[in-house]
């Protein structure tokens, strides 16, 4: 022992500024409270909060998304919902799925339902180009049936949708 207190064994001592793998290098946390109501047009997504952009400081570390997207439906033939974290490099036009749902799909019943889907995603962009991630949000349908839908995001007594993107040290 050479009297260094606190020094775990993956740090060398007398090396200042040595993180530990695995910790948190950035946190963006973006959220919604006001309603966001889904076009008529099957799978036309809408954001559900508002994107955050976010630059790696290393492009070898990971990104880890986690969100809560509170949603509702009520009407529609066998209506059902779409919602997903998306990702694009910032400028870009593309984007990518990271974590995809198909969710609250109960037949033919068109009563009002309020649930929550939680969202997890683990992304490695090898980038250090600037990111943008998107929680999107959409009507669909569990058949080939189609007519009006009513689905939303943030409606309901738990009104609020957020999402979390964190930069992991790997």
């Amino acid at each position: 022992m050479s009297g260094i207190i606190g020094v775990s064994p993956d740090m060398r001592s007398g090396v200042l500024g040595k993180a530990p793998k695995g910790r948190v290098l950035q946190t963006k946390h973006s959220s919604n409270a006001s309603t966001v109501t889904f076009s008529q047009t099957r799978l036309s997504h809408s954001d559900i909060v508002p994107a955050i952009t976010i630059t790696l400081t290393n492009p070898n570390n990971a990104i880890l998304v986690t969100a809560e997207l509170n949603l509702s439906k009520n009407a529609g033939n066998y209506p059902a919902l779409s919602c997903g974290v998306w990702w694009s490099i910032s400028g870009g036009t593309q984007n990518a799925s990271l974590h995809d749902a198909f969710t609250g799909y109960a037949g033919l019943n068109t009563e009002n339902w309020y649930f929550v889907e939680p969202a997890l995603a683990y992304h490695l962009p090898n980038t250090s180009a600037e990111l943008t991630y998107r929680l999107v949000g959409a009507n669909t349908s569990g058949s080939s049936y189609s007519g009006s839908y009513g689905g939303t995001a943030n409606a309901g007594s738990n009104n609020e949708s957020e999402m979390i993107v964190q930069e992991i040290q790997l």
